[in-house]
């Protein structure tokens, strides 16, 4: 894994295989102590109808809005790694103009809105758990486990607790999905993947160049594994617009997935080449699948239109009370085109269990007049 300032410190720490872990030297980012109740939500292992959310409120323990006392950068953020000269296509130059969009993100966690009065996303106020099928949870020797309650990534122990057990420094996990109007399924969002922010909302990105696995090799590590119902689905709902859906996951793994500290290959008892993007996968199409944003938009009237604008916050509220979080909607001019999802694990990533998260980037759409376009989507692109 690569660090931030290059700099390892090797520590006596809980392993889950023989090769002994590298703790990266990072910053401390502060945030507030959390009690945390924690909850499993049921679920089957099917990849359809795979999640059940209850709707009984006495069934979720629901945590108050406090602040988070991270780090706030001066001026825009940098990125700490940039993307491959190959990814400069537009699929990914939206990917690059979020990063110019969080000059301000840093705000007061008091308030679930801005300084403009739009809501933002809020921590602790939803939890969030997905059950998966790759037999990858948490495992350490008996004499060093990970601590139990499982550490929440951004919450004070995090930096001092091992990073197999606690997903650091990108504590801030991003869930991401688009609205492109020519490919895809024409009734559902599409999935762009999975980010992890430093908890003071820096970038954290291209950690580990030795396992940028390509495509094709992504794809042969899912059918090794018998994945191939979650290949299927990947293939389906997980497209870009100028290149092969595999080349588009190998992108998303090599920026994102290398980032995952919980994912990295001494994590892991007996490890093989490349099982770690099971897990990673898995957990994105597995959140994707639960927070469905197509669903939770036009069960509350609200539908594609070429004539039809909404307000902000009824989209908002409309996908709060579905899923339970507050999105982040991003807006070309005053188009919908993505939504993002904040959460930070409670354990590994693998374990499935999110709390929700403060926003660690900024918000970019119109409080009113937002269009919702329909797809038109070719069958051969389908």
């Amino acid at each position: 894994m690569g660090c931030i300032h290059g700099i390892h410190s090797h520590v006596r720490r809980p392993r889950w295989g023989n090769t002994p872990c590298r703790k990266c030297v990072s910053y401390k980012d502060v945030a507030p102590s959390l009690l945390l109740t924690l909850l499993g939500l049921g679920a089957n292992n099917t990849l359809n109808n795979n999640f059940e959310i209850n709707p009984d409120p006495n069934a979720l323990t629901v945590f108050p809005v406090f602040a988070t006392g991270t780090i706030a950068a001066d001026g825009p953020a940098q990125a700490l790694f940039t993307h491959h000269p190959e990814h400069g296509r537009e699929h990914h130059r939206e990917h690059d103009r979020e990063h110019e969009r969080h000059g301000e993100s840093h705000r007061d966690r008091d308030h679930d809105r801005d300084d403009e009065g739009v809501r933002r996303p809020v921590a602790g106020s939803t939890n969030i758990g997905i059950k998966t099928k790759h037999g990858m949870t948490a495992t350490t020797t008996d004499d060093e486990q990970c601590p139990m309650p499982p550490i929440l990534s951004c919450s004070p122990k995090a930096e001092q607790t091992d990073s197999c057990c606690v997903v650091t420094p990108g504590g801030v996990l991003l869930h991401t999905q688009f609205w492109d109007l020519g490919i895809g399924q024409a009734d559902s969002w599409g999935i762009h993947g999975l980010w992890p922010d430093k908890c003071n909302g820096q970038f954290y990105e291209n950690c580990d160049r030795d396992r940028a696995y390509s495509g094709s090799q992504i794809t042969g590590f899912l059918q090794d594994a018998g994945r191939t119902d979650l290949l299927d689905f990947m293939n389906e709902f997980w497209q870009s617009d100028d290149e092969t859906p595999e080349n588009f996951w190998a992108h998303e793994w090599e920026t994102h997935g290398t980032c995952v500290s919980t994912l990295e290959p001494s994590c892991f008892t007996g490890y093989t080449t490349g099982q770690e993007t099971i897990p990673y996968f898995e957990t994105i199409v597995q959140l994707f699948q639960k927070l469905n944003t197509y669903q939770a938009l036009t069960s509350a009237g609200i539908e594609p239109s070429s004539e039809k604008t909404y307000e902000l916050v009824d989209l908002q509220d409309a996908v709060q009370q579905s899923v339970g979080l507050i999105p982040d909607f991003t807006c070309e001019k005053s188009q919908l085109s993505s939504v993002q999802y904040y959460l930070n694990a409670q354990g590994p990533l693998q374990d499935g269990k999110f709390v929700a998260s403060h926003a660690s980037r900024k918000s970019e759409c119109p409080k009113t007049g937002i269009k919702w376009l329909p797809k038109t989507v070719d069958d051969d692109k389908q």
